[in-house]
């Protein structure tokens, strides 16, 4: 690491740190080059304290991976709002479809008695 990480200023708010530090970290790429850039620390840190940077092909800091236990809440998650959504979805359809069939059923109801009075056969008290 070459520089102290602050003590809350530019905190990782992305999810990624789980609220670690953001500090300027200093590696040696596979080709000897010397490379610099930003990544998140384990709280207590100190400048010159070697820590994990993960690299993406390239050879550039990407975001720690997720955890096999972050893995498993988001996909709870994201399942659990797929569900809902679904059920709502579904909920939603059957009511819209329950009060069209009763439109319908109030207007057929409307017919006939219109037809009995006409008729004679429908007499109210």
């Amino acid at each position: 690491m070459t520089k102290e990480p602050p003590a809350r200023i530019g905190v990782d708010s992305s999810g990624g740190g789980g609220g670690r530090p953001l500090t300027t970290v200093r590696w040696t790429a596979p080709d000897g080059t010397v490379r610099t850039g930003e990544t998140t620390v384990a709280p207590g840190t100190k400048a010159g304290d070697r820590t994990t940077a993960w690299l993406d092909r390239q050879g550039s800091v990407v975001r720690n991976p997720a955890t096999p236990v972050d893995s498993f809440a988001e996909s709870i998650a994201i399942g659990t709002v797929a569900a809902s959504s679904t059920g709502l979805l579904f909920l939603g359809t059957e009511r819209a479809g329950a009060r069209l069939l009763n439109r319908r059923r109030y207007a057929q109801w409307e017919k006939e008695w219109a037809e009995m009075d006409s008729r004679g056969h429908h007499h109210q008290s």
